[in-house]
C-alpha cells in the first residue's frame, strides 16, 4: 500500500544536489510524494512529474504580525533552526489535507525546523537524511544540537549516506530514541551506459575534476601539485576543471600566473555534460579534506559517477571516501592536504595505463554491485514497508 511522504528540504534539484533529486524520486516508486521547500529549480532537466504536490514555505517572516508570534515560538532564541509561525501554520494545513502520515526531511539543519510541526501532529514518522556539514561542521553549533536533542523525543529515523556521519552523530547525541540507517548513494547505471564521452581536442593524458570549486574540494593544492609534475608528465597532460564556486577567480588567477601549464577552465555544466567530461577524461581527481571551518564531505556522489564512467579515481581518506576507494585496488587513497602525495599518485597514474584500466575496472564492478540506483531504491522503499 502506497504511502503519503512529504519530501522536506530547503531548494529543490539545484544541480549541486542530484542526490536529493534521486532520493525523492526512488520513494516515488512505491509511494506518494509530495514536497515543501522554499523553491523547486532546473524542471527542464530535472522533471518532477513524480511529485503530487508542492508547498513552498519561507524561511522568514512575511510580515509585522508573522514576526511577533515568530518570536514567541523561539521564546527568546535567535537563530536558523526555526521556520517562522506562518510557514509552520500553512504547512501543518498542507499535511492535514494530503493526509501526509511521514516527513523525509533531507538535511539536520531543516529537519530540526519541524519541531513545532511535530509537537501539533504527534501521529507523524519522521526520517532525516544526513549528507555532510549537517553531521560534521554544524555540529559545533551549540544551538543546532540542542534543537536535534529536542528532535530525538519524536523518535526519528537517521539516515547517512556513509558510516563516518553516523560515528559523528553519535559522538555528539544520546541515541536511545533514534533508529538508524546508512544507505549509500547510488548512481543511475542505465544513465552513465548512454554518457558519451566528451570529445578533448589533444590526445594528452586528461586529468580532471569535477564539481565545486570550494575549499573542501582542494582544488587550488591539485593545481600546485600539478605545477611540480616533471616537465616531461607535464607535456604529455592536460588539467581539466570542470565546475563553478568561491574559489573560482582564485583559481583562475592561479591558472593565468602560470601560462606554461596546460589548465582548462570549463566552468559549470549541466549533470550529462558534466559526465561526458570525465569519461572522456583519463584519471579524476578529488581532493577532498576538512575545511577550515569544519566543513566535511559525506560520501560525494562525484565519485561514484567517475567510477561508473570508468575513469581511474585519486582521492584522499576523508569523511566515507575510503569505504569505496580502495588503495590500490579501486584507486589511489592519499591523506588529507597532502600535495607531495597527490603529485606521486598523479605521476603513477599518468605512467601506468595498465593500472588505470585495473583501477577503473574494479571500481566499475564495486559501483555496479554496491552503488546502484536501484540499490537505492531498493533499502529506501523498504523503510516505508518495515
Amino acid at each position: 500500500m502506497k504511502k503519503n511522504i512529504l519530501v522536506f528540504t530547503s531548494k529543490f534539484a539545484p544541480v549541486s544536489e542530484t542526490f536529493i533529486y534521486n532520493q525523492t524520486k526512488a520513494l516515488s516508486t512505491d509511494n506518494s510524494i509530495f514536497l515543501a521547500a522554499t523553491e523547486s529549480l532546473n524542471d527542464n532537466i530535472y522533471p518532477k512529474d513524480f511529485i503530487k504536490a508542492l508547498f513552498t514555505y519561507n524561511n522568514i517572516p512575511v510580515n509585522l504580525s508573522d514576526r511577533i508570534k515568530s518570536k514567541l515560538i523561539r521564546r527568546g532564541e535567535n537563530h536558523p533552526y526555526f521556520l517562522p509561525y506562518s510557514s509552520q501554520k500553512k504547512l501543518i494545513d498542507f499535511i492535514k489535507e494530503n493526509n501526509i502520515e511521514y516527513i523525509y526531511a533531507h538535511y539536520g539543519t531543516n529537519a530540526v525546523k519541524l519541531i513545532e510541526i511535530l509537537k501539533v501532529l504527534p501521529y507523524l514518522k519522521l526520517y532525516v537524511a544526513f549528507h555532510g556539514y549537517d553531521a560534521s561542521k554544524q555540529l559545533a553549533d551549540k544551538r543546532y544540537i540542542s534543537r536535534l536533542s529536542q528532535l530525538i523525543n519524536f523518535n526519528p529515523t537517521f539516515i547517512y549516506c556513509t558510516n563516518v556521519l553516523k560515528e559523528n552523530i553519535a559522538a555528539v547525541l544520546p541515541h536511545n530514541n533514534i533508529i538508524e540507517k546508512v544507505i549509500p548513494y547510488g548512481v543511475d547505471m542505465s544513465k552513465i551506459k548512454q554518457i558519451k564521452a566528451h570529445q578533448y581536442p589533444s590526445k594528452k593524458i586528461k586529468i580532471i575534476h569535477a564539481g565545486r570549486l570550494t575549499e573542501k574540494k582542494g582544488v587550488l593544492d591539485l593545481m600546485k601539485s600539478y605545477l611540480d609534475l616533471s616537465p616531461d608528465l607535464k607535456q604529455k597532460t592536460e588539467l581539466h576543471i570542470v565546475g563553478d564556486g568561491e574559489e573560482y577567480q582564485t583559481i583562475k588567477e592561479f591558472a593565468e600566473n602560470n601560462k606554461d601549464l596546460s589548465v582548462f577552465l570549463h566552468g559549470a555544466k549541466p549533470q550529462q555534460e558534466l559526465m561526458a567530461f570525465v569519461k572522456g577524461a583519463d584519471i579524476f581527481v578529488l581532493n577532498s579534506r576538512v575545511s577550515t571551518s569544519g566543513d566535511s564531505e559525506g560520501l560525494p556522489n562525484a565519485i561514484l559517477e567517475a567510477m561508473a564512467l570508468k575513469t581511474a579515481v585519486i582521492s584522499t581518506n576523508h569523511a566515507g571516501i575510503p569505504e569505496v576507494v580502495k588503495n590500490n585496488e579501486t584507486g589511489l587513497l592519499i591523506p588529507e592536504k597532502d600535495n607531495q602525495a597527490l603529485k606521486n599518485a598523479i605521476e603513477k597514474l599518468t605512467k601506468d595505463e595498465k593500472l588505470r584500466e585495473q583501477l577503473s575496472a574494479n571500481a566499475y564492478r564495486l559501483v555496479s554491485d554496491s552503488y546502484s540506483l536501484e540499490n537505492m531504491h531498493r533499502q529506501l522503499n523498504s523503510l516505508f514497508n518495515d
